[in-house]
This record gives structure tokens, C-alpha cells and sequence, in this order.
């Protein structure tokens, strides 16, 4: 709940970063690049400092329903930032 919670802003946050210098690139295309880059450092740092020690292992970590919320979310956070501050900007350059 508190991960599901604390992902609003931070990907808020990380999108605004990454849109700062005038990149158009779609909203959905950034917040897949954001989940794949979680989903790696999970792979190395989460899964083994923190679920190999209580019994649990990469199968049960990647397949459990509440990653792949937080995984929508955190796509759906960023598409929404695109959407939000950047695409009616976008719409009229190209207008």
C-alpha cells in the first residue's frame, strides 16, 4: 500500500525530469522504459536482499497480482503526466 502510494509522485517527479528539456517522446513509451528499469533493479536488489531472505524467490515476486498493479500505475502515472503537460503543447506545435 505505501509502495502503491509513494509511486504517484515519484514517477510524477521522474517524468517531469525527463520532459524538462523539451522532449516530445509519448507518455506510454516513457512509463514502459520507467517499469523495465524497476523491474531490472528489482531483479537485483529487491528480490535478492529482500524476498530470497523470507522464503520467497523471483517466480513468486514477478508473478504476484500487486507488482503488476504497481506496474500499471506506474505506466498509467506517466501517460498521464504526457497527456497532462506535454501532449497540448505538442498539439500545438504541430497545429
Amino acid at each position: 500500500m505505501v509502495l502503491s502510494l509513494s509511486i504517484l509522485p515519484l514517477v510524477w517527479l521522474g517524468s517531469s525530469i525527463y520532459y524538462k528539456n523539451g522532449v516530445t517522446t509519448n507518455g506510454y513509451i516513457v512509463g514502459v522504459v520507467f517499469f523495465l528499469i524497476a523491474a531490472f533493479l528489482d531483479t537485483l536488489i529487491t528480490v535478492p536482499l529482500f524476498i530470497m531472505p523470507n522464503g520467497g524467490n523471483y517466480y513468486t515476486f514477478f508473478t504476484d497480482f500487486s507488482f503488476w498493479i504497481i506496474a500499471i500505475e506506474l505506466v498509467g502515472v506517466a501517460m498521464l503526466f504526457y497527456y497532462i503537460k506535454v501532449y497540448p503543447k505538442v498539439k500545438t506545435i504541430k497545429a
